[in-house]
């Protein structure tokens, strides 16, 4: 068995030490094991947080994880696993925020906005970002049960999401698993229904698998 909270000095623990010297003072199983609160019954919570992110190769794979997947982990309950998905959410769209009124001004700043919550997704979910009318971005969704490649195209879903935020336009993307597929039937399918609704659709923007 590991090194447990209780056998470290007080001072050297991790909520101590991220009070003290600020959060990039500690490693990446020290801030899961921040998340997680307690071990299991026969492993401390450093020990956990070290066994999650070996289970799920690094960050990126434990970001990639939906709270029904790291409840296969041992001593991982429903409590612990929706704190980590939450914070990894939020880490995603931080990029997001719509404190700064991002615009969308071209391709380059709907990938931009769309790339920190297309991290991990492998299955051509779709990020809906809407803006005002004048592209000034209002927020961004990933469609967790909405795909690029479904027909007919799943307009009502991203539509909704667009008029949820109060948008008056829009932008897609989506990170591309099938190299050959042609996505402008899909995209002209979307803006025509857009326009029966007072939106208009600015773009839809494909990413190549690997970005």
């Amino acid at each position: 068995m590991g090194t447990t909270i209780a056998d470290t000095d007080p001072w050297d623990r991790p909520r101590e030490r991220l009070l003290r010297l600020g959060p990039d003072a500690l490693s990446d199983v020290e801030l899961v094991a921040l998340l997680l609160g307690s071990g299991a019954p026969r492993a401390g919570v450093i020990e956990q947080a070290r066994e999650l992110l070996r289970r799920h190769g690094g960050l990126a794979g434990l970001a990639a994880q939906n709270s029904i997947g790291l409840t296969a982990a041992p001593g991982v309950g429903p409590a612990k696993a929706t704190r980590i998905v939450a914070a990894l959410a939020l880490a995603r769209r931080f990029g997001t925020s719509t404190d700064r009124r991002d615009t969308l001004r071209g391709p380059g700043d709907i990938e931009r906005i769309a790339a920190p919550l297309l991290a991990g997704v492998v299955d051509d979910r779709l990020v809906v970002i809407a803006a005002d009318r004048a592209s000034r971005v209002l927020g961004a969704t990933v469609l967790p049960r909405t795909r690029a490649h479904e027909w007919p195209a799943p307009v009502r879903p991203l539509l909704a999401e667009a008029l949820r935020h109060g948008a008056v336009t829009f932008a897609l993307a989506h990170c591309c698993t099938e190299p050959t597929g042609d996505h402008r039937p899909f995209t002209a399918t979307v803006a025509a229904a857009a326009e029966q609704c007072g939106l208009r659709l600015l773009d839809h923007v494909v990413r190549g698998a690997g970005h």
